[in-house]
Parts: C-alpha cells; sequence; structure tokens
C-alpha cells in the first residue's frame, strides 16, 4: 500500500487548510484507493471519520498497474507527497 498526503491552502474549508491523506493498493487486477481529511493527535495522521473508497478491476494486472503508476502521477501532481513535511524534520 502507497499512501500520500496533502497539506495546503483550501478556500471551502474555515481554517483555509487543508490536510487530506490518499491510498492506492494492487491485488493482482484489482486496485482500490481511499481518500479522505485526516488529523495530526500525538504525532500521528488519524482519519476524521471514515476514508472513503473504491475499487476497480481489470482485464489484466498489466493495466492494473498502468492505472496506478497514472494515478500516482495524478496525485503527485497536485501536490500530494510520500510523507507528511513534518516527519522529513524528525
Amino acid at each position: 500500500m502507497r499512501i500520500f498526503y496533502y497539506l495546503g491552502r483550501d478556500s471551502d474549508n474555515k481554517s483555509g487548510v487543508a490536510f487530506k491523506m490518499w491510498k492506492i493498493q494492487r491485488k493482482g487486477r484489482s486496485v482500490t484507493t481511499w481518500w479522505g481529511a485526516v488529523r495530526i493527535e500525538k504525532r500521528e495522521v488519524l482519519p476524521v471519520g471514515k476514508l472513503q473508497s473504491h475499487s476497480r478491476a481489470f482485464p489484466s494486472v498489466n493495466n492494473a498497474i498502468e492505472y496506478l503508476e497514472k494515478k500516482i502521477r495524478e496525485k503527485q501532481l497536485k501536490g500530494y507527497e510520500k510523507s507528511t513535511r513534518w516527519r522529513d524534520q524528525i
């Protein structure tokens, strides 16, 4: 499972800041993603409520791998990072 975090401005939020988590996992021909808001409590990243999820099945393993890599690239272009900024400083 690969986990990515996003911390950035969000004018929709009252605080003006968004902290989000996005996970993706491939098992054989199936790819599952989870996403949602998170918070930091006692130096742990915890989801706010239940994360939303979506699973998708593909005709072949290669198609699933291509989809996984494409989605990871898309999220990284939007500003998602593999680790939180505060974890880089520890």
